[in-house]
């Protein structure tokens, strides 16, 4: 009941931070009559025309996309950057000290990064962002920042791993105090950080996705109460806006059209996509 009865205050506190966001970043008040909009796509070829009518838009940097050559897109472009593990594939990789490996995630076929690295805040900064910034990105989502659960249980060592995350965005909020960070999750450093921070997305708050399995699943009411809970306590506390990213069956539009409209009544920003984030959803638009 508590989340419940406190959705109304919430929600306008995250509309009026994330309006406050977006007109700092030029976009007319008249054009945000109603509440913003977020889409995430990971495709390697965007189709710009229609993600440009959402506000703000999460591509992967290593598609063709590159927000300098479209100057006059109503949308605000952010990039997706892993923090908490890294990719054969990133081009960043080959430079990428082996020694900073703390194990596997088989799931996604990457490697988990130890965030105690000393070297790691600032080579993440000027490795990974600083081309994206040159690119034209203005914003960071900052993705896996808790994939060192799946290799440490020990908890001064896990203390350590947050410590070094904390380290890790207050530099980058001190390379680029004008970019905009937008955490995936993140609770445990919220305390710390949430002042440098513009927003948070919590996944599968409904309607997940397993990547292991390749299959589509409703979250347990359990989980689902247990997120509801954080998302009041972010709203409260910090007073940052919540973007909710569930997961659907493009095959089932009705569970993405049910799932959108319950979020909404939780006073979140939502949007549903498949599984691997390929397929525009444009149903928070209407």
């Amino acid at each position: 009941m508590a989340v419940t009865e406190g959705a109304s205050v919430g929600q306008r506190r995250g509309r009026a931070n994330i309006w406050f966001l977006l007109v700092l970043w030029g976009v007319s008040p008249q054009l945000l009559a109603k509440p913003p909009t977020v889409a995430f796509y990971y495709g390697m070829h965007p189709a710009v025309r229609e993600l440009a009518d959402f506000d703000l838009v999460v591509v992967d940097p290593d598609s063709d996309f590159t927000p300098v050559q479209y100057p006059r897109s109503r949308a605000h472009w952010i990039a997706y950057v892993s923090v908490g593990e890294v990719t054969p594939n990133r081009g960043y990789y080959d430079l990428f000290p082996k020694s900073w490996i703390l194990g596997d995630d088989t799931d996604w076929n990457s490697e988990i990064i130890d965030q105690t690295s000393p070297a790691w805040p600032i080579y993440f900064a000027e490795q990974v962002v600083r081309p994206l910034w040159n690119r034209g990105y203005r914003g960071f989502f900052l993705d896996t920042l808790d994939s060192w659960r799946k290799v440490t249980t020990d908890p001064k060592e896990q203390e350590r791993q947050q410590d070094g995350l904390i380290r890790l965005i207050v530099t980058l909020h001190q390379k680029f105090p004008r970019a905009q960070i937008i955490l995936n999750r993140g609770f445990e450093l919220l305390p710390k950080v949430h002042s440098l921070v513009s927003a948070v997305v919590v996944e599968s708050v409904f309607q997940g996705w397993s990547q292991k399995d390749k299959t589509y699943y409703a979250v347990s009411a359990q989980n689902t109460q247990w997120l509801l809970g954080q998302i009041d306590a972010i709203r409260r506390q910090y007073r940052l806006p919540v973007i909710v990213l569930d997961y659907c069956d493009p095959q089932q539009p009705d569970c993405a059209s049910q799932d959108i409209s319950v979020l909404r009544r939780t006073g979140v920003i939502p949007y549903v996509s498949d599984g691997l984030l390929q397929v525009i959803n444009p149903m928070t638009l209407r």
